[in-house]
């Protein structure tokens, strides 16, 4: 009993170090993502905004030589980049949080076996948490 507490205690503590190790490089990879995005900006504003170049060649159903039109669509795509890279690090980070909750699973599921000699009726559990597990993982695959 005292064997299993500890190795419940331990599992939780790796998990928790997961968990944080997840989100202190989910949140540095949205750092990165977002400098990038700041500096594209910046350098556009710096140098195509003033010949009146957007910053992404893109094909307009309208002419966009006057003013109001090219600011508008020109602020367009720059929005656009800062919504789609967030968007890229959100889609990320998702996926990298469903792979940690396998990780984690897999942990608990090996646990759970190296505790099956003391208690055998667990091996029923552990069949069908092993059987999800890889139900997960193939929604998640496809």
């Amino acid at each position: 009993m005292k064997e299993r507490l500890s190795l419940k205690k331990a599992l939780n503590i790796k998990m928790k170090c997961m968990e944080l190790f997840y989100r202190t490089n989910t949140l540095y990879y949205m750092i990165l993502v977002e400098l990038t995005c700041v500096s594209t900006a910046v350098a556009s504003l710096l140098t195509d905004y003033k010949k009146e170049k957007l910053t992404f060649r893109a094909w307009l159903p309208f002419d966009y030589s006057s003013t109001m039109l090219f600011h508008f669509t020109y602020f367009h795509q720059l929005i656009s980049l800062t919504v789609g890279s967030v968007l890229h690090v959100a889609c990320d980070g998702l996926i990298c949080g469903l792979l940690l909750h396998i990780c984690c699973q897999l942990e608990i599921l090996s646990c759970r076996l190296k505790n099956i000699a003391h208690n055998p009726k667990i091996l029923r559990d552990c069949v069908i948490q092993h059987n999800l597990l890889f139900k997960f993982v193939f929604i998640i695959i496809l």
